[in-house]
């Protein structure tokens, strides 16, 4: 079989591994913190500590993941089926001006620069927890 193509399978192969373990994490998670939220009413069902405890049992397969996909941009592995993407333009379009392409940059570097900040002052961790609390109200889970 070619080199290529057994990366591909290996992908294909971790990535739904991963995805199936992250997958029963989440209902473990789920589950164990509903037993202890009958048991104490205040306690929440998602903690840091349990949610790294979880993930640190899925690093390995994240780790081979990510060497995987290295691996495969080493050798230059693709789907030769999938469907190619759009190129990007690097001159602007008629009726478009520069300007408007330094503008999207701009804005987009603003973004990441944001979002970089939010996660450093913890503001990552207080929009998580609403956003659990929100959909485990919203199902009804919660």
């Amino acid at each position: 079989m070619d080199k290529r193509k057994t990366i591909l399978i290996l992908q294909s192969a971790v990535c739904i591994l991963l995805a199936a373990a992250l997958i029963s994490a989440a209902i473990v998670i789920f589950l164990d913190g509903t037993a202890r939220k009958a048991a104490n009413p205040k306690e929440s069902i998602y903690t840091a500590e349990i949610v790294a405890k979880k993930l640190s049992q899925v690093a390995p397969l994240m780790v081979a993941a990510v060497v995987i996909l290295i691996v495969g941009l080493i050798f230059g592995v693709k789907d030769e089926n999938a469907e190619k993407p759009v190129k990007a333009r690097l001159k602007p379009r008629k009726g478009e001006s520069e300007l408007q392409g330094v503008i999207q940059a701009a804005v987009v570097v603003a973004a990441a620069v944001l979002i970089l900040a939010g996660i450093l002052n913890g503001s990552a961790r207080d929009m998580l927890i609403k956003a659990i609390t929100i959909c485990t109200e919203c199902i009804g889970l919660g």
